[in-house]
């Protein structure tokens, strides 16, 4: 279980033998759970949703608390299909205009900041299940725990390590920085042997794959 605001704020004002700090340590802690959400796709941020796609619609909003998209997966009554991700460069070129390219199960994605577009524009309302990984939520409540269970002494490390820079103590912010560094690579050690619930290995790549591509209408030999 993941240590509360509270607890992770003790735990900072005992490194940092201040205790007049709180509202310093209370940012520093959450630009800390911040920065170690960017640096790994833990396993307590992975996130599945499932939307209905509207027909001849293909651009949707992604979950507003969405990092990074890993994966989608379409399904079409028992059969599921991962769709293929692609650049909104590539897509402009392949199919400059989808509203009137005709309507189909979509087989590709292409991410466009805070949306997605949909290729071939759906023909019916499929089930879509996108995996991502989410931000952590800001701490903001005493009782109020980390997302990221096993990042507890990750979280204090970093904290520390910003406190005693605002506060001018460079020796003793490189000390808690390096003893962060550590804890981190630790962490992630750990985060990779836990069971993973959604199915997806650790091997994914922010941002989806690069894959061959299917033989079909849009699949042009001038695009490449």
């Amino acid at each position: 279980m993941a240590l509360t605001l509270s607890e992770l704020r003790t735990r900072v004002q005992t490194n940092t033998n201040r205790t007049d700090k709180d509202t310093q340590i209370d940012v520093a802690i959450n630009d800390a759970i911040k920065d170690i959400g960017r640096h790994r796709e833990w396993k307590d941020l992975r996130i599945e949703k499932e939307i209905t796609l509207t027909i001849d619609t293909y651009r949707y909003a992604f979950p507003s608390d969405m990092n990074t998209c890993l994966s989608m997966k379409i399904y079409d009554g028992t059969e599921s299909v991962e769709l293929m991700e692609r650049t909104k460069e590539w897509l402009n070129r392949a199919v400059p205009a989808p509203a009137s390219d005709g309507t189909a199960r979509p087989q590709y994605y292409a991410v466009d900041g805070n949306y997605y577009e949909l290729y071939p524009v759906p023909n019916e309302a499929y089930t879509v299940r996108i995996l991502y990984l989410r931000w952590p939520a800001e701490l903001t409540l005493d009782s109020q725990a980390c997302d990221i269970d096993g990042i507890d002494d990750v979280v204090v490390s970093l904290a520390t390590s910003g406190v005693y820079a605002s506060l001018g103590q460079l020796d003793m912010a490189n000390y808690w920085e390096n003893k962060y560094l550590r804890s981190r690579k630790d962490a992630s050690i750990a985060d990779s042997r836990r069971p993973n619930y959604h199915g997806e290995s650790d091997g994914i790549t922010l941002g989806g794959s690069r894959r061959g591509l299917p033989a079909n209408y849009w699949n042009r030999p001038d695009i490449g």
